[in-house]
């Protein structure tokens, strides 16, 4: 950490100026290692009220290290159920979402074995978007509301659901036709978002409900919780 540590001066105040005092140096440290702080922190020795949370952090941030160190994909998903159980998610909901990054992992890794580079992994991911939903994943953003974070974090359960099957469909594509590189990755991403977004009418045609919704699936729960709003039919 001491070599992270930089002293960083910092421009005074009119005011300050004016009782004659000069720039101010500050310790600071990368805001990356910050979280580092927890390691160091005596949870018994915390306010009661927020030593639960502090553990909680602190459990967490033992697994994503085991998971950096070694390769661990037990510890990695379970740093990710547990963040997502302190953000207010459900049990239900985390299984869906993890079930999601273990598509997409699997996705982008077929990609790098297949020649698609850098920019690339966006441009195909927005392909398979569109063709499944109809719009890019930033519209979606915009329709839900939310400005940070991945789309996926705000997405309902049903709407995980055709998120992957569209990665899936993507996955088979590509092994089916041996995609190389990225025109014909591109073509397999394509058929994938298509193939699902067909689907997708089907099922709402049949069912007489929309799949896209234009809730963040955790801001809903938060008012739902707080018995602020109705449910949903």
């Amino acid at each position: 950490m001491s070599e992270e540590v930089k002293l960083i001066s910092v421009a005074v105040t009119t005011t300050e100026i004016k009782r004659g005092e000069g720039a101010k140096s500050h310790v600071c440290l990368p805001k990356q290692f910050l979280s580092g702080f927890l390691f160091g922190v005596n949870a018994t020795r915390v306010r009661e009220d927020l030593r639960e949370q502090v553990i909680k952090w602190q459990r967490e941030a033992h697994l994503i290290l085991d998971a950096a160190f070694t390769g661990d994909a037990e510890s990695a998903m379970e740093a990710v159920r547990q963040r997502y159980l302190r953000q207010g998610y459900d049990e239900a909901w985390i299984k869906q979402r993890q079930i999601t990054i273990e598509t997409r992992n699997q996705l982008t890794d077929e990609w790098k074995a297949r020649g698609v580079q850098n920019k690339q992994y966006g441009i195909l991911t927005a392909i398979i978007h569109r063709g499944a939903f109809g719009m890019n994943p930033s519209d979606h953003k915009k329709l839900k509301g939310v400005e940070k974070g991945e789309v996926r974090d705000h997405m309902t359960g049903l709407e995980l659901a055709f998120v992957n099957v569209a990665e899936q469909a993507t996955i088979a594509n590509a092994q089916t036709d041996d995609a190389q590189g990225y025109d014909e990755n591109y073509d397999a991403a394509e058929k994938g978002g298509r193939a699902v977004g067909v689907a997708r009418l089907a099922f709402e045609a049949e069912h007489g409900r929309k799949v896209i919704s234009d809730q963040s699936y955790l801001e809903q729960r938060k008012k739902l919780q707080g018995g602020t709003d109705e449910e949903e039919a």
